[in-house]
């Protein structure tokens, strides 16, 4: 695999800005910097002229030549200030790191987001489809922009008419190391019925695998199989509780966001509340056993003093935020007082009760962290990270790990150079030089 990659034929960038060796994973449809388009106008106008006696022959071809030139003169011009589409995309696949190229639309012509290659890894279709779609909600719940994953490679799937009440499948796949995440959406693979695309989908499962060989993983299968996540790969309700308890979002936002979208942990099938749960308790280091054999009165006094924590924590946060109006807490922290009203009017079960057992450092399933990396990471260029409050609470790496790529030097002078010379090709030779 290393050989494979070391002979790799690198070419020049179609970008300047562009690093040397990335490879394309989408091809930008607008904003290429090729000018042959041009020069295909351009000579056709100058020899439609000749039959209707407007210029000789020889003018005609020595017109052709000069527009060739001129075309040719202009793609360096183009390489430094086109910019190409948001749905492009480039990979750079290095013995330390892999990087990601997305272009975005202001400071700079594209971001760049690095996963080291040590302590690296690639998830399979099913998790990375669902670490992309809690990494949108985990985002909301924090009260950041969802399309924020744009950057970092996501862009959400084109809606199918007729899908019934399916969404459309995600095919993408995340690569992510211990402090940040990006995604390689494999679009190309939505319609492999479609012989037009057999390129893209062969030129993206070769670069997936260079990918993966970098960080010393087995790629993904393409196109694997679509459809709705399978529940072993969502996110738990211990996972939202993680987060609650970290600070990242509060627990009525999560509880928002991921009902119906996460499963059951230990704690949730032996409480039997019906409804999603994100704030933390200390109940959840007991058993599903333990919790049957508990007296439900107690176990409830004890779930009364864990919301009221939680409540307390998160219109601390509603004031921080500048929230016109706490009510939604209070009313949030209302409702579940009803359910642990309910649940401590169950009969006890008449077992000895052991007692709470010590609190352990609660933990993130793989989903939950890839989707947390990749929500640090998406808002790692905003004005708001939330990579400094995630490094505290679940460790993550504290440097920010994309970066925005300057536009080169002069570029405002090669775009005017380029319009001019453009204006030279399909206009002024043509109509004007050879009238």
């Amino acid at each position: 695999m290393t050989n494979e990659r070391t002979k790799k034929r690198v070419s020049l960038p179609a970008y300047s800005w562009l690093p040397r060796g990335a490879e394309v994973w989408s091809a930008p449809v607008d904003g290429r910097p090729n000018t042959w388009p041009r020069l295909w106008i351009g000579v056709p106008l100058i020899w439609s002229r000749v039959p209707f006696g407007h210029v000789s022959w020889v003018w005609a071809v020595a017109a052709s030549v000069f527009v060739t030139v001129i075309a040719l003169a202009a793609w360096p011009l183009r390489r430094r200030g086109a910019h190409p589409d948001e749905n492009a995309a480039w990979v750079w696949a290095g013995e330390s790191a892999v990087r990601l190229i997305r272009p975005v639309e202001d400071d700079g012509p594209a971001v760049v987001t690095q996963v080291r290659a040590v302590g690296g890894t690639v998830l399979g279709l099913e998790r990375s489809a669902a670490a992309v779609q809690a990494a949108r909600r985990l985002l909301t719940a924090a009260e950041a922009v969802s399309d924020q994953l744009q950057p970092i490679g996501h862009t959400d799937p084109a809606p199918d008419d007729e899908a019934d009440d399916e969404p459309p499948a995600e095919i993408c796949v995340v690569l992510h190391d211990a402090g940040a995440a990006f995604v390689l959406e494999a679009a190309a693979f939505y319609t492999v019925a479609d012989e037009d695309g057999d390129d893209d989908r062969e030129r993206q499962r070769a670069v997936l695998a260079r990918a993966a060989a970098a960080l010393g993983a087995e790629p993904p299968v393409l196109p694997g199989r679509g459809g709705r996540v399978p529940e072993e790969a969502l996110l738990t309700a211990d996972d939202l509780r993680t987060f609650a308890d970290g600070g990242f979002a509060s627990a009525q936002r999560l509880e928002r966001e991921f009902t119906g979208q996460v499963a059951d942990g230990p704690s949730d099938i032996a409480l039997e509340f019906g409804r999603v749960r994100a704030w933390p308790s200390r109940v959840d280091a007991m058993t599903a056993g333990q919790l049957a054999a508990a007296d439900p009165a107690k176990i409830s006094a004890i779930l009364r003093d864990d919301l009221a924590a939680q409540a307390a924590t998160d219109r601390a946060r509603e004031q921080r935020g500048g929230a016109a109006t706490a009510s939604v807490t209070d009313e949030w922290e209302r409702r579940w007082h009803l359910y642990l009203e309910r649940y401590a009017a169950r009969p006890a079960a008449g077992a000895p009760s052991a007692g709470l057992p010590p609190a352990g450092p609660r933990s993130l399933t793989p989903t939950a962290r890839a989707a947390l990396l990749l929500a640090v990471t998406a808002t790692d260029i905003t004005a708001e990270p939330l990579r400094p409050a995630a490094a505290r609470a679940f460790g993550l790496g504290a440097e920010p790990a994309v970066r925005r790529i300057p536009w080169p030097r002069y570029r405002g002078l090669a775009r005017a150079g380029d319009r001019i010379l453009l204006a030279l090709t399909i206009f002024i030779i043509p109509f004007v030089l050879v009238g």
